[in-house]
């Protein structure tokens, strides 16, 4: 979505003509994480952090994505999958590209939505793990809690739920019960409530 067309300049801002909106569509061989085993990725944190919510409020997906690309390269440096993000007090707020969870004490946990996207597959996620019996709750997590964590995974629209097998080099269980049943059962609902895009 562009700004409008005008000069250059924040002070023309009042003054632009009607927004853009131009759709770029990406062929690739890119799996989808909506068929076959579960994937597995590995997770570091990263010394990048995500803008305070008073900074850049977290409910808007905007296209300034060079926080999440440093973020990226950086685990990409250190040989992760996933870069995890989090805000300026310390709590683990986001993924590169992605919401995260993690299981503690038999608990689903993700960040608030004060310093994280509230994804859509993030939503179903944890209304299908609720569904399924299990306690999940949006609260801060301490980068203690998610490197003690039983398990852990992470959620984007494209890749469903990947299970992290390691953060910052620490294994975790991947994909575990948890992470398993809650991926099965989110596939199983989108594959049967989701319309078909033809190829």
């Amino acid at each position: 979505m562009s700004r409008g067309s005008g000069p250059l300049g924040v002070s023309w801002s009042d003054r632009l003509g009607a927004a853009s909106l131009t759709i770029i569509p990406q062929l690739s061989e890119r799996p989808v994480g909506y068929v076959g085993e579960i994937a597995v990725a590995t997770a570091a944190l990263v010394r990048q952090r995500r803008a305070d919510a008073h900074t850049l409020d977290p409910r808007i997906k905007s296209n300034n994505y060079l926080p999440s690309i440093l973020a990226y390269l950086e685990a990409r440096g250190r040989g992760a999958d996933v870069a995890l993000l989090c805000d300026e007090r310390g709590h683990v707020s986001e993924g590169h590209a992605m919401n995260v969870f993690c299981i503690r004490a038999g608990r689903v946990l993700t960040p608030p939505p004060t310093s994280a996207l509230e994804g859509i597959t993030r939503a179903h996620v944890i209304a299908t793990a609720r569904r399924l019996g299990h306690e999940c709750s949006e609260e801060e997590i301490a980068p203690y809690d998610l490197i003690n964590a039983s398990e852990a995974f992470v959620t984007s629209s494209l890749d469903g739920v990947t299970a992290l097998g390691s953060v910052d080099g620490l294994e975790l269980d991947a994909p575990g019960p948890v992470t398993r049943a809650v991926r099965d059962a989110y596939v199983a609902d989108a594959l049967a409530d989701g319309i078909e895009v033809p190829a």
